[in-house]
């Protein structure tokens, strides 16, 4: 076993069969970014980094040809992945980013900046294997099976798949993206429901907003499943996604008050419905109203 020393972590590797390459079997240690780009790594092997709940950041050599099974599995807190060279089909095993809900972007230098955001949504909050082990991965068909994995998962009821699980060794990994509490599956609970609901609601408003190949009619899908879940519906899951999750996030504000097309006096009432916090957000929807007889400037306060 070979150890390496790199950004606070120890590496165990271990140098592929007929190569120069490096398998990495595990670590110790750790620090927020893991930069490997300057290494010549072959394979990251399946769990080395199951719960490396530090990782926010890895960066892989263009010489890396696959990752292993849950390799980077409930590492909760890893926000990007980048891998310094172009994608190549069958690189990702299974269930390489289980549980990671803060991944935010997988990037390759061939992919565009949308097929790296939606790629991470598709490995953590869609948990479809098939978008990111195809290799047509950035071209027009990849995203048009992300738009039906979408259509498909928006079509099951919100209590689908509470009580899935996958093994992997010891672990248990949730599909779902609900993990055990004292030892016992959650089951159809009220929060339960609403993390789902919402998951649907942040996938949806990440494809609008992410826009390559969008077929129009799909598009007209997703903008009417969102203003179907807008403020003052029976289940508003978009609007408490939108003020939960995306709070700073002025563009999706926008967005989503084109689609909804609030009337004033809703949108007075989605602002009081904002906490004293949320000062970014109210001046947002303070301005889209705002005129010289409005007095609503205490609002913000």
């Amino acid at each position: 076993m070979i150890q390496l020393e790199q950004d606070g972590f120890v590496l165990l590797c271990e140098e592929e069969t007929g190569s120069k390459g490096l398998i990495i079997k595990g670590y110790e240690g750790g620090s927020p970014t893991l930069d490997l780009s300057g290494l010549e790594i072959a394979e990251i092997d399946r769990k080395a980094f199951l719960s490396c709940k530090i990782l926010r950041k890895i960066i892989l050599p263009g010489s890396v040809t696959g990752i292993g099974d849950w390799a980077f599995s409930k590492c909760q807190n890893l926000s990007e992945l980048i891998v310094n060279g172009d994608f190549t089909g069958g690189i990702f095993d299974r269930g390489v980013f289980d549980n990671c809900g803060s991944l935010r972007k997988i990037a390759f230098s061939n992919l565009c900046e949308d097929a790296t955001i939606l790629l991470a949504f598709a490995a953590n909050r869609m948990s479809n294997d098939h978008l990111i082990r195809g290799n047509d991965l950035g071209e027009k068909s990849w995203f048009e099976k992300w738009d039906l994995s979408l259509s498909a998962l928006l079509n099951t009821d919100d209590t689908d798949g509470s009580n899935k699980t996958a093994l992997c060794g010891e672990e248990d990994i949730f599909y779902a993206g609900v993990g055990m509490i004292d030892g016992e599956m959650p089951g159809e609970t009220e929060e339960y429901i609403r993390t789902v609901a919402k998951n649907k609601c942040i996938l949806v408003f990440s494809r609008l907003k992410h826009d390559t190949d969008l077929d129009p009619e799909m598009r007209c899908r997703f903008e009417a499943y969102i203003r179907d879940r807008g403020f003052g519906t029976g289940h508003d899951f978009a609007w408490r996604t939108l003020k939960e999750e995306c709070a700073n996030d002025m563009e999706l504000w926008q967005m989503y008050l084109d689609i909804v097309k609030p009337q004033k006096d809703i949108v007075n009432r989605m602002i009081e419905d904002l906490n004293r916090m949320q000062v970014q957000a109210k001046a947002f929807l303070i301005n889209t109203i705002q005129s010289e007889d409005d007095g609503l400037g205490d609002l913000l306060f």
